[in-house]
């Protein structure tokens, strides 16, 4: 599915051929500046969007959970996707699964631009919190 989107999303995002890559079969990573980054892989279902956010504050950590708690709650702030924390618990993570396994370009386009929206809005959001 990946590979058949790429040469549209390339052009859509006026991105050079190389700008986005192939770290596995089914799995791309979409650079975003910053050093931000979206991991897109496939799965038999559909597909996984994931992208690490912002160091995890040692700050206001009882604000900021409260704030990625109300914003996970059914989905509403996060546009269905989900924060969460790496394995070692130092970095902000939002994670969003896609269950459809055929899906038009104009589908993953959107979701994929909403996504970034939300990448967007809560990194600033963790950012501010410090």
């Amino acid at each position: 599915m990946l590979e058949k989107m790429v040469p549209q999303l390339l052009k859509d995002l006026g991105l050079e051929e190389n700008a986005l890559r192939f770290s596995a079969p089914g799995a791309l990573q979409l650079p975003l500046g910053e050093g931000i980054g979206v991991a897109i892989k496939e799965t038999p279902e559909g597909f996984v969007l994931k992208a690490s956010l912002a160091v995890y504050p040692k700050e206001k950590e009882e604000a900021v959970f409260m704030h990625a708690l109300h914003g996970n709650l059914f989905g509403l702030g996060t546009d269905n996707a989900a924060l969460g924390l790496t394995e070692d618990g130092k970095t902000f993570t939002l994670t969003r699964v896609i269950d459809h396994p055929v899906i038009e370009y104009k589908q993953f386009r959107e979701i994929l631009d909403d996504f970034i929206n939300a990448i967007d809005f809560w990194r600033e959001e963790i950012l501010n919190q410090k």
